[in-house]
């Protein structure tokens, strides 16, 4: 399953705290829920990673800023935009 290409592309984002970073090898349906629900219901937390995440890229700020407000509505109750 690939040659953690991915694990060092995140490695930058995850070390300066905008990123999670998952191994496939722990990978399970508790662990990804475990993480991914605390997450996306705090807005705080979300947008401290987007703004962490800009001096990375513009495309990382981008989507972080577009993941961050879809999360944000969905735990409000509104239709992601």
């Amino acid at each position: 399953w690939g040659n953690g290409e991915q694990a060092r592309n995140a490695a930058g984002l995850v070390a300066d705290g905008a990123g999670i970073l998952l191994p496939e090898a722990e990978l399970s349906a508790d662990k990804l829920s475990n993480l991914v629900i605390p997450t996306i219901t705090d807005t705080e937390k979300l947008a401290r990673m987007a703004e962490l995440a800009r001096p990375h890229s513009p495309a990382a700020a981008a989507a972080a800023d577009v993941l961050a407000r879809a999360a944000v509505n969905v735990v409000r109750g509104e239709e992601a935009s």
